[in-house]
């Protein structure tokens, strides 16, 4: 098996649980305008104790940044950080493209000022300026990698450090605090998002080691970390003071969750994969996967019907306008992958 058809082989759960994450978002979010009460409760349940969806994209990005980018960078290390620079600023500009297209559909206010345009509104996305950042301060990273790939684990441990010591810091500059620390004030703030953006670096080196690769990915880990993952589920439903723990220090102890969480759900998929021999082929269809490989075009197009739709009341009626949202999304992002593949320039 070559080096690319390994890559593949390894990409799949990645794009099954993207596709799976970009479903609970659009949930997510339909719930909180509109109230899907219980069907939302598994996800808004992954949410709050496992990871959220920034969480998982800011995790990919990191592996990414190791498996596709690092490779390229040390082949040609000003075009691929051009690309890599360019795409964050793509990324950014998509999401200021779209505030401004539903403050302008919904007839909301355009505030004074750069930080009130930016976060100060009732529509979602604001993941996607975080994401964009990461995206632009990736070479910096790749730099680094490329000197020595222990490094990453380094700055892993430095930026925790940084967090727990200038987090709960109260008279540095608000607009400081919000856009870099403080998770209760941005969802998604810098330094916590660059923890979980290193975990996915981290987990990148390390499954490139192939003897341990094979031992991390194998049936038998699969179902270790699967026991593990439970355990403290029921340990978490059981012991309400470890629980309050969790929220009450969610700003510090999230990203350390975040991280093992979602490694624990990847090397799960990758154990169920591996374990039944045709779920592999019949989950690597494109039609099946295209909320997944079209991620950034499914969250977006979604979100933005979900802030044009006016609440509704009846539970018939929110499953049509739901289903209808789901619908949309999934033809653009399979014409979407469809146009990328006639292009030429398909994953």
């Amino acid at each position: 098996m070559s080096d690319r058809q390994k890559l593949k082989k390894r990409e799949l759960e990645f794009d099954l649980l993207r596709s799976i994450v970009i479903l609970g978002s659009i949930i997510l979010h339909f719930n909180t305008k509109f109230g899907l009460g219980l069907c939302a409760l598994p996800f808004q349940y992954i949410q709050d104790n496992l990871f959220t969806v920034g969480a998982f994209f800011f995790f990919t990005a990191g592996v990414m940044a190791y498996r596709v980018y690092l490779p390229r960078f040390q082949i040609d290390k000003a075009l691929t950080a051009k690309h890599i620079i360019f795409k964050g600023l793509s990324i950014i500009g998509v999401y200021f493209a779209y505030i401004t297209l539903m403050r302008l559909a919904t007839k909301t206010d355009f505030p004074a000022g750069f930080l009130n345009f930016t976060f100060s509104h009732p529509f979602f996305l604001k993941v996607l300026f975080t994401f964009g950042l990461l995206y632009i301060l990736t070479p910096v990273f790749l730099q680094v990698a490329h000197v020595k790939q222990e490094y990453i684990y380094l700055g892993l441990v430095i930026t925790y450090i940084v967090f727990l010591v200038l987090g709960d810091v109260r008279d540095m500059p608000g607009w400081l605090r919000m856009i870099c620390f403080d998770r209760h004030m941005l969802f998604y703030p810098i330094v916590p998002s660059l923890i979980v953006y290193f975990w996915g670096f981290s987990y990148g080196i390390i499954m490139a080691n192939s003897r341990l690769s094979q031992k991390i990915t194998g049936l038998l880990m699969g179902k270790i970390f699967l026991i593990l993952l439970f355990l403290y589920l029921i340990f978490l439903a059981i012991n309400m003071l470890f629980l309050k723990y969790i929220w009450a220090n969610s700003n510090f102890v999230a990203p350390i969750r975040e991280g093992l969480t979602i490694a624990c759900f990847i090397v799960i998929a990758n154990g169920l994969l591996e374990r039944f021999d045709g779920l592999r082929s019949r989950m690597s269809s494109d039609a099946l996967l295209c909320l997944g490989t079209e991620s950034l075009t499914a969250y977006v197009t979604a979100n933005i019907l979900i802030g044009l739709i006016r609440p509704v009341s009846g539970g018939m009626a929110k499953c049509i306008i739901l289903a209808s949202i789901l619908t949309v999304t999934y033809l653009i992002a399979t014409w979407r992958h469809g146009y990328k593949y006639c292009a030429g320039i398909s994953r």
